[in-house]
């Protein structure tokens, strides 16, 4: 059984189903919220963990990772950040590398020179706002 907390993906269960795998779900939108989830994950006996990437789930990453790595409970995660913590595999934004790249577009936007023809996100704005 797979045991899905948060926000679970679509097309988790289709996929699910078609594989012939359980999958339980548990939203949490606070922290003792994902102490009942975790806690119905252990009694359900799963074999494995999806999270969402919400700020909750960001800001309780070593707590869940805590848990996880005790249970010796498999972990996809979609924060690469989570990882570290405990998570075993992570699919999705590298937030780091945003924010390191949004620099580079910054200082692109902010230079006499630049064209907007030139921009990865091309268009033609009337103003531009920093």
């Amino acid at each position: 059984m797979t045991f899905c907390l948060d926000a679970c993906p679509v097309v988790a269960r289709p996929a699910a189903k078609e594989l012939g795998l359980e999958l339980r779900v548990a939203e949490a939108s606070s922290p003792a919220a994902i102490d009942s989830a975790l806690a119905e994950l252990a009694a359900a006996g799963s074999d494995a963990l999806i999270s969402g990437g919400g700020p909750l789930m960001f800001d309780e990453r070593a707590r869940i990772g805590a848990f996880v790595l005790a249970k010796k409970l498999p972990t996809f995660v979609s924060v690469a950040e989570m990882v570290p913590y405990g998570a075993l595999l992570s699919y999705g934004p590298d937030f780091p590398d945003d924010f390191r790249r949004a620099v580079g577009y910054v200082d692109n936007i902010s230079r006499p020179t630049f064209r907007s023809s030139n921009h990865p996100a091309s268009g033609s704005p009337s103003t531009l706002r920093l």
